[in-house]
């Protein structure tokens, strides 16, 4: 305004007072400045346009799914083929221990007939 203006007629400050008066013309000044940088930035208008309206790069959500589930399959899959494993396992190690016992059994009956 004219009334800050004139405040800054003389030059620069040649006294305290000077000073102070130069500081009281600045302060408002300063507050209107301060205002309309804050209503830029609510407009919107003092961001950048970083990305220059391209597609954001990356992997899409849609892959991370996708990866996300066949990992999941594959946890599972590991899982039951572990299941059927330890079964089978256990399936062949009684067959085992039932075909030892036999065998026994049946050398100890050999063995009480020679006797």
């Amino acid at each position: 305004t004219a009334e800050e203006n004139a405040s800054f007629a003389g030059g620069e400050a040649k006294d305290a007072l000077d000073l102070q008066a130069h500081g009281e013309a600045l302060a408002p000044l300063q507050v209107r400045v301060l205002h309309e940088l804050a209503r830029r930035d609510c407009d919107g208008g003092g961001l950048p346009d970083f990305d220059r309206d391209q597609k954001a790069g990356g992997i899409s959500i849609v892959l991370l799914v996708a990866i996300a589930a066949s990992a999941v399959v594959l946890v599972v899959a590991c899982v039951a083929r572990s299941c059927c494993w330890c079964k089978r396992r256990r399936r062949i190690s009684r067959a085992r221990a039932a075909a030892t016992a036999a065998m026994l059994l049946n050398s100890s009956e050999c063995g009480e007939r020679a006797a």
